[in-house]
């Protein structure tokens, strides 16, 4: 994931993964964040798992952390 890491604008993000053809990413914005961060996520998750995937951004200005106290930056709910 360090390529999402590099996005410009996003400080902290956490992706969820729902189905295998839907991600929904939770991000805290950093200075720099525009409607071409958006795009630049969007564009990368696309590229590393395919182009049909369906991709929901949220802003928010905190991440929850877990129980043991990190920020898991990725999820997955999908059923194997």
């Amino acid at each position: 994931m360090n390529r999402v890491k590099r996005t410009p604008g996003i400080s902290q993000f956490r992706l969820v993964q729902q189905a295998p053809d839907r991600i929904e990413a939770t991000l805290v914005a950093a200075e720099g964040y525009s409607a071409s961060s958006s795009a630049a996520l969007t564009a990368t998750l696309r590229d590393i798992m395919g182009e049909g995937l369906e991709v929901e951004i949220t802003e928010v200005k905190d991440l929850p952390v877990d129980p043991n106290r990190k920020i898991r930056s990725m999820i997955c709910n999908v059923k194997a």
